[in-house]
C-alpha cells in the first residue's frame, strides 16, 4: 500500500470534460464502460508512479505524489491512455505543503490545485508555477500567464504541460474585480438566482437592492466571478461611492474599461462603440446616492450597447425600462452562523459557537455587516455578554476595520448613509414608523406616523422599509437594527412623545373596536388581533407608563382575548396588575367599567377569584347607574353590560360553591339578554347557566341549557359553537353517557382544524381525559394529563375548581390502573390528535361519525 505522502506534496486532480453531455450521446451502458476504462487508466498510471489516491468521487480523482516529476509522469501517461477513447480528462497540478489530515488533506494548497484543474480544458493539463519550479528541463511546459481563481486572493502564474492549443482558460483572468480580503461563505441559493438573471439575455440592467450591511457588494463581486464564462469579452468593476457628480459615471466606466477621451465624442458613444457586440460586464457598485441623474445615464448606456451587460447594486431601485430588480434578503440561520464563527476565528482562533450566537444573529436580522462587527468583538466580550448588550445595538458595534470606507465602517454609519439621502418628509416618516413594534398596514402608518402611500413607496425603494402580505393585508416593516436607529432620530428630533401618543390612540381604536366582533370569532376582527399583536402589546406598555387610562382600557380589551389565544395568561395577569396600578378614581363610570371587568376576567382565569369578584361586583354597582355611553372603541348599552357582568359574576361565584347566588345572578342575566333579543348574549347566558348546573353536579338540567345556547347559535351561524360543545360533552360524561360525550367531543372538539385558542384547547383536553377515563382508556388519559399538565403551567390558567376537582378524581383512577411513571408531554396539536384518535376507532371513524 502506498504511504501518504507529507512535507511537501504534489497535489493533483483530474475531471471529466462534459460527463453529461457524454453520457447522453453513449447511452448508460457504454458510457459505464467508457467511466470504467477511463478509472482504471489513470489508477493504473498513477499507482506506477507511487500516486496515493485521496478520494474519487464520480468521475474525478485526487492523488497526491512525494515529487512534481513523478505527479507529471503519471499524468502523462494516462493521457496518453485516454487518447483516442470518448473520455478526455482535464488535469491540474500544484506543490506545496498541505496538512495531513488521514487520509485526506487539509489547507489552501488543495483549494488552489482544485481551482487551477477546472479553469482547464479536456485534454488540458495545466500547473502552478510552483509545481513548474520541480521540474527537471526536459518537460516541456507553455507559460498561459498570470490569472485569478475564485476565492483565490493573489493571482496564480499558470503553465501548460505541452504545446497543444486550447481556449482560454476558464479563470478570473480578463476580470478587474477587486479581491475581497475574506471568502465568499454560504448564500449559494441567493447565488444561483443571481446568475440566473444574469444569463437571461432578456436582462439589460440587474439592480441588487437592500439596506446598508445586507451584503449587496460581496454578492455582487462573487456573482460577476461566477457568471465569467457567460462574458468572454470581460468582467469589469466601477465603485461610485467616491463620486458626487453623475455626470462622472460613464467616464469612470471608460476608464475601468481602459477606454481613452475623445474630445469630438461623447462618453457614452465613446464606451458604446468599443462594446457594440462584445459580451461585457460591468458591475457598478454603490448608485444610490447619485440617483436619479445616474439612472438616466446608465439607461442612456444600455440603449446606446445593447449587448452591455450592467450589475449594479443600489439601496434603491434604478426605475428605469431595462431594469431588473433583485432585493438581496439577509442571510440565512445557517449562513450567519457560519459567517460569525468564521469572523470570530480570526479574532480568536479555535471559536467555537454556543447557542447563543444564533440568537445574536438573530438579534441582528442576520445582515452580514452587522454580524461581521459583532464577531469582531468576541475578543473582548463572550457570546452571552454580547448578546446582553445587543438592546443598544448600534452603540455595540461601533468599531470596525479601519480599512473600510467610512459609510462601511460602523452599522450606524452605514445606516445614516441612507438616512441622509432621503428627502426631509421621507426622514419624518422613517421616525414616525419606528414606533411600529409589529409592522403595519398603510392606515396604520398614516394615523401614527403621517406617512401617504407615495412616502412609503419611496422608503421601499431605498430599502429602508419591507413589505410582505400577511392576514390578508398589506403590511410594512424595518430590520430592528434600521428601525432602532430610526427611533433614536425620533428621539433627538423630539419627536418621541407625540408619536407615541398618536400610537396608543390608535392601537387603543383599532383593538377596542374589535372587542366584540373578535369574541364573536368574526374572521377579520381575529385576523386584526393576530397581525396587531406586537404592536397592541407595545402600546399598552406605554399606556401604563404614561397613565394613558382611556388608551390602556381600549388596549386591554382586546389583548385579553389574544392573550387568550396564545395561551399567554402569565402575561394577561403581569398585564391586569398593571392596569388595576393606574389611577382611576376620577375617571369616567364606563371607563372603569370596561378595564376592570376585563381584569376581573383575567384574575379568575388565573385562579384569584376573590379579588376577581370584588372588582365585578363594583363594576356592577357602577353599572346599575351608569346609562348606556360611547366610548371611542366601543358602544355599551347599559343593560347588556350589566347583562355581561351578572353572567361574569354567576361563574365566579361557581367557581366558589355558591352555586344559589350563581343560579341567581345567570338567571337574571339571561333575562336581561332576553329583553334585548340579543342572541348571542341570550346564548352565553344559557351557557353560564349550564356552567353552573355541571359544577353543582345537576346533569341533566346542564345538557338542557347547553342544548339551549347551541340552538340559538345555529339560528346565528355563529362560530362560537364549538366552545359551547365542552360544556355539553362534559355534561353527558359526568352523566354516564360516554358514547355521546366522546361522539361530541370527535366531532366538535379534538380535531386541530377546529380549535379556536390556547384555552379552548385546554378546555377540551380537561373533557378528554375525563371521557377517557370513563370509558375505561386508563394509558391514554395518563398519557393526555401530562400534556394538561405541562399547559396548563406553561401559560398559567387556571382551570375551575370543579374542573379541578373532576380532572383529580379522574387521575386518580387512571392512575391507579395505570401510573403514568415518565410520560413525556405532547405538544397541543399532538395532545388533540391523539386525544381524537384515542376517542374515535381511528381518524377516519372519527370523522365519520
Amino acid at each position: 500500500m502506498i504511504e501518504q505522502p507529507s512535507g511537501t506534496v504534489t497535489l493533483v486532480f483530474t475531471d471529466i470534460e462534459g460527463s453529461t453531455r457524454l453520457l447522453e450521446d453513449l447511452g448508460v451502458d457504454a458510457y459505464r464502460d467508457a467511466l470504467a476504462d477511463h478509472r482504471r487508466t489513470v489508477r493504473d498510471a498513477c499507482v506506477r508512479f507511487d500516486g496515493y489516491e485521496v478520494d474519487f468521487e464520480g468521475d474525478a480523482f485526487f492523488y497526491a505524489f512525494a515529487t512534481a516529476q513523478a505527479a507529471v509522469s503519471a499524468v502523462s501517461e494516462a493521457m496518453t491512455g485516454l487518447d483516442g477513447g470518448p473520455i478526455r480528462i482535464r488535469v491540474g497540478i500544484h506543490t506545496g505543503e498541505p496538512a495531513l489530515d488521514p487520509p485526506k488533506y487539509v489547507g489552501i494548497d488543495v483549494h488552489r490545485a482544485a481551482r487551477i484543474m477546472s479553469a482547464a480544458h479536456g485534454g488540458q493539463v495545466v500547473l502552478s508555477r510552483e509545481a513548474a519550479e520541480w521540474l527537471d528541463g526536459e518537460v516541456e511546459l507553455t507559460d498561459l500567464g498570470e490569472h485569478r481563481f475564485k476565492d483565490i486572493g493573489a493571482p496564480e502564474r499558470i503553465y501548460q504541460l505541452g504545446a497543444g492549443q486550447h481556449p482560454p482558460l476558464k479563470s478570473l483572468y480578463r476580470i478587474t474585480l477587486p479581491v475581497p480580503a475574506t471568502p465568499f461563505l454560504g448564500r449559494e441559493r441567493e447565488l444561483a438566482a443571481v446568475l440566473e438573471r444574469l444569463a437571461d439575455p432578456g436582462v439589460g440592467v440587474l439592480t441588487l437592492t437592500g439596506p446598508g450591511g445586507t451584503g449587496k457588494t460581496r454578492l455582487a463581486l462573487q456573482s460577476a466571478a461566477r457568471a465569467s464564462d457567460d462574458f468572454p469579452d470581460g468582467v469589469t468593476w466601477v465603485g461610485l461611492a467616491p463620486l458626487r457628480d453623475p455626470t462622472l459615471v460613464v467616464p469612470a466606466i471608460a476608464q475601468a474599461l481602459d477606454l481613452r477621451e475623445q474630445s469630438e465624442r461623447s462618453p457614452i458613444e465613446v464606451v458604446a462603440d468599443a462594446l457594440l457586440g462584445k459580451k461585457v460586464l460591468v458591475l457598478v457598485d454603490n448608485a444610490e446616492h447619485l440617483l436619479p441623474e445616474v439612472a438616466l445615464q446608465l439607461a442612456e448606456l444600455t440603449a446606446a450597447c445593447p449587448t452591455l451587460r450592467l450589475l449594479v447594486t443600489s439601496r434603491e431601485r434604478l426605475r428605469i425600462a431595462a431594469e431588473t430588480m433583485w432585493p438581496v434578503p439577509t442571510l440565512s440561520d445557517a449562513d450567519s452562523l457560519d459567517l460569525f464563527t468564521q469572523r470570530a476565528r480570526r479574532v480568536q482562533p479555535g471559536f467555537e459557537p454556543t447557542p447563543d450566537v444564533s440568537d445574536i444573529c438573530m438579534a441582528l436580522d442576520h445582515l452580514p455587516l452587522a454580524i461581521e462587527l459583532a464577531a469582531a468583538r468576541v475578543g473582548a466580550l463572550s457570546p452571552a455578554a454580547l448578546l446582553e448588550r445587543l438592546g443598544r445595538r448600534l452603540e455595540l458595534l461601533r468599531h470596525g476595520s479601519r480599512d473600510a470606507e467610512a459609510r462601511q465602517r460602523t452599522l450606524e454609519a452605514t445606516i445614516s448613509w441612507s438616512y441622509d439621502l432621503l428627502a426631509a418628509d421621507e426622514q419624518l416618516a422613517l421616525r414616525g414608523l419606528s414606533v411600529f413594534a409589529g409592522g403595519c398596514t398603510l392606515e396604520d402608518a398614516a394615523h401614527v406616523a403621517g406617512a401617504d402611500l407615495e412616502t412609503i413607496e419611496q422608503l421601499l425603494d431605498k430599502s429602508l422599509v419591507r413589505h410582505r402580505f400577511e392576514h390578508n393585508r398589506d403590511r410594512y416593516w424595518m430590520l430592528e437594527t434600521i428601525r432602532e436607529f430610526a427611533a433614536s432620530r425620533l428621539e433627538h428630533c423630539g419627536e418621541n412623545d407625540s408619536v407615541m401618543a398618536a400610537y396608543r390612540a390608535h392601537f387603543a381604536t383599532v383593538y377596542g373596536r374589535g372587542w366584540t366582533a373578535a369574541r364573536a370569532l368574526e374572521d377579520d376582527a381575529v385576523a386584526v388581533l393576530d397581525a396587531e399583536f406586537d404592536n397592541a402589546r407595545s402600546a399598552y406598555a406605554s399606556a401604563i407608563e404614561h397613565g394613558d387610562l382611556p388608551n390602556a382600557v381600549g388596549l386591554l380589551l382586546g389583548l385579553r382575548l389574544a392573550w387568550a389565544r396564545r395561551g399567554l395568561n402569565r402575561e394577561a395577569l403581569v398585564g391586569a396588575r398593571r392596569y388595576l396600578t393606574l389611577e382611576r378614581s376620577h375617571a369616567p363610570a364606563e371607563l372603569i367599567i370596561e378595564g376592570d371587568a376585563v381584569a376581573a376576567e383575567i384574575l379568575w382565569a388565573s385562579g384569584d377569584s376573590a379579588e376577581a369578584r370584588v372588582l365585578l361586583v363594583d363594576c356592577l354597582a357602577r353599572a346599575r347607574a351608569t346609562p348606556s355611553v360611547r366610548l371611542r372603541f366601543r358602544d355599551i348599552e347599559a343593560s347588556g353590560r350589566t347583562g355581561a357582568l351578572l353572567a361574569d359574576i354567576a361563574m365566579v361565584e361557581a367557581d366558589e360553591g355558591a352555586f344559589a347566588d350563581a343560579r341567581a345572578h345567570a338567571a337574571e342575566a339571561l333575562e336581561i339578554r332576553q329583553a334585548e333579543g340579543d342572541g348571542r348574549g341570550i346564548a352565553h347566558a344559557f351557557n353560564s347557566l349550564a356552567a353552573i348546573e355541571t359544577a353543582a353536579g345537576r346533569f341533566d338540567q346542564a345538557i338542557a341549557y347547553v342544548r339551549e345556547s347551541l340552538d340559538v347559535l345555529e339560528q346565528l351561524d355563529s362560530p362560537e359553537a364549538p366552545l359551547f360543545y365542552v360544556g355539553l360533552a362534559e355534561a353527558y360524561s359526568r352523566n354516564g353517557d360516554v358514547d355521546v360525550a366522546r361522539e361530541l367531543l370527535v366531532r366538535h372538539m379534538l380535531d386541530p382544524t377546529i380549535t379556536v385558542d390556547a384555552e379552548f384547547r385546554l378546555y377540551a383536553l380537561t373533557v378528554a381525559v375525563q371521557a377517557l377515563v370513563a370509558d375505561g382508556r386508563y394509558a391514554d388519559a395518563s398519557a393526555l394529563a401530562s400534556t394538561l399538565e405541562t399547559m396548563l403551567e406553561d401559560t398559567g390558567f387556571v382551570l375551575p375548581s370543579w374542573d379541578r376537582k373532576l380532572v383529580a378524581a379522574a387521575l386518580a383512577v387512571a392512575e391507579a390502573q395505570h401510573p403514568r411513571g415518565a410520560d413525556a408531554p405532547m405538544d397541543p396539536e399532538r395532545a388533540l390528535e391523539v386525544a381524537w384518535r384515542a376517542l374515535g376507532e381511528d381518524s377516519r371513524a372519527g370523522r365519520a361519525i
